[in-house]
């Protein structure tokens, strides 16, 4: 999306004979960012509440209402915010309440028209007198204010409020010309509106274009609720920066568009849960706390700290006490299969064939190479070989314990209340290191904040953990879908550095050792830049008319996972994510599935993201729709009871849909 080179030639030409060029300023200089201008009277009202803790519901028909009865009083005249603001029904501090509010909403939410803008600077090099003509009730102060925002400076600013006449009746222009001192010919106006810009001037003499505004694609995934004043509000604030943006990138459009919005979003939660349960301090955790922290930070500027302790640093420590092969099977990593590599590993064992020779010594046999099935693991099948790993590994258990302890203390994580965030699902890294404390006797206080908390979460923590989404109206199915996919939102908010492994003794401070990225290094500066954008997002959003988004940012989300561009898709199927092995991406987009294996659900690891594959591959809906049954059915198996008829429901509607359009098929 660029600037015609022949839009601004043209311009140039036409405008190049005249001393005096006057712009209209709303929808020609600046945008607002809503929908309608009376999304204005909702915004102050909104705000009203928030400052004054008192709720005024009625005031956007009242103000619609003050501003007809004010017109009709003055008889076709134009009107000024004072004629506006008497006729409101309430009393004299309430209105100036309201109108101090409503000036702000008014200069805080709009942006520039950029191509307009630069032509303003382009006309001040050419030594042009720069002229504002705009209908408007405003006052003269706002309207300065908001170009000093958009970086606007000019010589003359006529206002229809302030004249009494308007460029709609074509009195305003002649005022406007008389007051000049002169002449039609030496005075061109550029703005939007058909009659207000183009003809009333032109009957008069004066020539008039139509404004410059750069046409913009914005991808599926930002849309506009009309019947929500959040979405529209934050879809018009997109808009207009992609409007502003030269050149479209797929960083720009996932950072700016998404992931910006739905920290902004996050972490203002984190704000209001880390008051509302008496937090005294936010510790992020690695890895996905990294940039969330990044986010936090810049909006609160509060003291926070960034901890590694996943479940990898946790787990040998926590086998010193308690029962260490129940403790060692119930937090492993969801997984129907494992390998003794990766077991070997966890256990930090430095040399696996001298290990292999010790548990064959023992058992008699032993293969390193044999998958280990999740349900025989958890049944108990390779207790003995578990029993082996610990014994070996007793000094290495120990001594990880006691890094451990001296992390904690150096991270000053007890003797005060503490919220832990991060994206875990089910508790896991809060509840090993709770554990771990009460078996010291020690006693931490934390409070775990995170996107989403299953049920298993919710009975390890009780009323130690908080989940945004979960407690936010979201659906269990939608949750549920973003479980399904939160891996691909994790990789946009890792620090550029593999996991932690363990803990080390270090010069000054505890050592926390990390993997060094593989395959995943190939994406850190992709990574860099969507967090770059999203940065800017919350900058940007935060200097203009910050409103809730009341859930907005994750519907954004859904929609780019389940409905990508087909080149965001390519590039994000394209992201690595490493693991024991090598590394892979998380889809291989050179593997073709079946119509039949997506109805059987026989997916492999090669295709973690199955809606980015299908767009990559083009599939027919019909790939769509039996995935999304096996997804409806699925998580219909694994929803507590007492959430089922939500998700039965679902699948009614699904069955009549599809039923009914067998096309779709």
């Amino acid at each position: 999306m660029e600037i015609e080179d022949i839009d601004v030639v043209s311009f140039h030409k036409r405008v190049e004979p005249f001393k005096y060029v006057s712009f209209d300023i709303f929808d020609t200089l600046i945008f607002r960012t809503f929908g309608k201008y009376r999304d204005v009277f909702e915004a102050v009202a909104n705000r009203y509440q928030e400052v004054y803790k008192e709720c005024i519901p009625d005031f956007p028909k009242e103000r619609v209402r003050a501003e007809r009865k004010s017109r009709k009083l003055r008889k076709g005249k134009e009107v000024s915010m004072e004629m506006i603001y008497e006729q409101l029904p309430y009393n004299a501090i309430l209105r100036k309440r309201l109108r101090e509010i409503e000036e702000y909403c008014e200069i805080s939410n709009v942006v520039p028209n950029r191509s307009m803008v630069d032509f303003v600077h382009w006309c001040k090099r050419k030594g042009k007198t720069i002229v504002l003509t705009t209908d408007m009730y405003l006052p003269r102060h706002v309207i300065e204010a908001m170009m000093v925002k958009v970086g606007v400076s000019f010589d003359y600013l006529f206002i229809s409020g302030e004249e009494g006449v308007t460029k709609r009746s074509g009195l305003l222009f002649p005022v406007v010309l008389q007051k000049l001192g002169i002449s039609p010919r030496q005075f061109i106006h550029i703005g939007d509106d058909p009659n207000n810009d183009i003809r009333q001037p032109s009957s008069l003499g004066i020539a008039s274009i139509e404004r410059m505004q750069d046409k913009v694609y914005i991808p599926e995934y930002v849309r506009e609720d009309s019947h929500s004043l959040y979405s529209s509000h934050l879809y018009n604030f997109v808009l207009r920066a992609y409007q502003r943006q030269r050149k479209i990138t797929i960083p720009f459009r996932l950072g700016f568009s998404v992931i910006g919005p739905l920290m902004y979003e996050f972490c203002t939660w984190l704000h209001k849960m880390k008051q509302e349960n008496g937090i005294s301090r936010l510790v992020f955790v690695s890895r996905e706390g990294y940039f969330i922290k990044r986010c936090y930070d810049k909006m609160y500027g509060e003291q926070t700290d960034y901890v590694r302790l996943n479940r990898n640093i946790l787990r040998l420590p926590s086998l010193r006490y308690g029962n260490a092969i129940d403790k060692f099977i119930e937090f492993l990593p969801d997984s129907t299969e494992y390998s003794w590599k990766s077991i070997f590993n966890m256990f930090l064992v430095k040399d696996h064939a001298k290990m292999c020779d010790c548990i064959t010594a023992e058992i008699g046999s032993f293969s390193y190479q044999e998958a280990i099935p999740c349900h025989v693991l958890k049944g108990g099948g390779y207790n003995d070989i578990l029993s082996i790993l610990i014994s070996r590994q007793k000094q290495e258990i120990i001594r990880q314990a006691e890094l451990l302890d001296a992390y904690i203390k150096e991270k000053n994580l007890l003797n005060t209340r503490v919220g832990l965030v991060n994206n875990s699902l089910n508790g896991t890294a809060q509840t090993l290191l709770e554990q771990y404390l009460n078996a010291q006797g020690k006693r931490g206080d934390f409070v775990g904040l995170q996107f989403v908390k299953r049920d298993k979460c919710v009975k390890r923590l009780g009323d130690r953990c908080r989940g945004w989404i979960t407690e936010n109206g979201i659906s269990h199915y939608r949750s549920f879908l973003f479980e399904e996919a939160c891996i691909l939102l994790e990789h946009f908010l890792f620090e550029p550095i593999g996991t932690s492994l363990y803990l080390d003794d270090g010069t000054l401070k505890i050592q926390v050792v990390c993997e060094k990225p593989r395959m995943e290094a190939r994406d850190f500066p992709f990574i860099k830049e969507v967090q770059s954008q999203a940065m800017r997002f919350i900058e940007e959003y935060r200097g203009n008319l910050e409103m809730s988004l009341e859930m907005e940012s994750f519907s954004s989300l859904m929609r780019l996972l389940q409905k990508p561009t087909k080149e965001d898709a390519v590039r994000l199927s394209g992201i690595y994510d490493d693991d024991e092995d090598e590394g892979r991406p998380l889809n291989d987009i050179s593997l073709s599935l079946s119509l039949k294996q997506v109805m059987l659900g026989k997916f492999t690891k090669d295709v973690m993201w199955r809606e980015g594959h299908f767009k990559v591959k083009e599939k027919l809906m019909a790939y769509r729709v039996f995935y999304n049954l096996r997804l409806m059915l699925r998580c219909y198996h694994t929803t507590p009871k007492y959430m089922a008829e939500d998700v039965k429901g679902l699948l009614r509607k699904f069955f009549f849909n599809n039923c009914s359009q067998p096309t779709c098929l």
